[in-house]
């Protein structure tokens, strides 16, 4: 028992110091004001890694093709999708006791497009349901939800027994409207 405990307290500490790199990294990135599109690709990339160590979860992460890699977006907002993106597939993992995960990404000058579809039980309700019937339900990820809204953006899921499709749209600010002074 005393063995068990102390490899427990290791994984908890080794799980704890990555923690607190990550959240160094993002307040870093969020410094930065903005960041390409190529570094929220190597976000969510690095995301699904950890979660698939973390949660047994294979996850395939599709390219981000519009914007060849240049595109440039606000350094906080592609923090919310990281976060949005951490939600979404952990939900997976937990609650719908997913096999297997997909991530899709795309932008281009007027939105963001996340795709994130799993293989699991679904949610507690099945059929399509938009962010507004969601809300007016109580129904869904509140916390997703909640994340979407307050960024102006469309949610829609797609729920059955054999796994959910979560469609998220979040409108991108024009670089020349962001604020460049540090």
């Amino acid at each position: 028992v005393e063995v068990l405990l102390r490899e427990l307290q290791d994984v908890v500490l080794m799980e704890h110091r990555k923690l607190r790199f990550k959240v160094r990294e993002l307040q870093e990135l969020r410094r930065s004001r903005l960041v390409r599109d190529r570094d929220l690709v190597d976000m969510t990339t690095a995301l699904a890694r950890d979660i698939e160590r973390q949660w047994k979860l294979p996850i395939k992460v599709a390219p981000l093709v519009p914007g060849r890699f240049s595109t440039l977006i606000r350094a906080d907002l592609a923090g919310e999708i990281y976060y949005m993106l951490r939600e979404a597939l952990v939900n997976a993992a937990r609650h719908a006791r997913a096999t297997t995960a997909s991530v899709s990404l795309g932008i281009d000058a007027a939105a963001i497009w996340i795709v994130v579809a799993d293989d699991g039980g679904g949610f507690p309700f099945f059929g399509r349901y938009d962010l507004s019937h969601l809300s007016r339900l109580g129904l869904g990820p509140r916390v997703l939800s909640k994340r979407v809204t307050a960024l102006g953006g469309t949610l829609t899921i797609d729920s059955s027994p054999s796994g959910a499709h979560l469609d998220i749209r979040i409108p991108v600010v024009p670089t020349s409207k962001v604020d460049h002074a540090s």
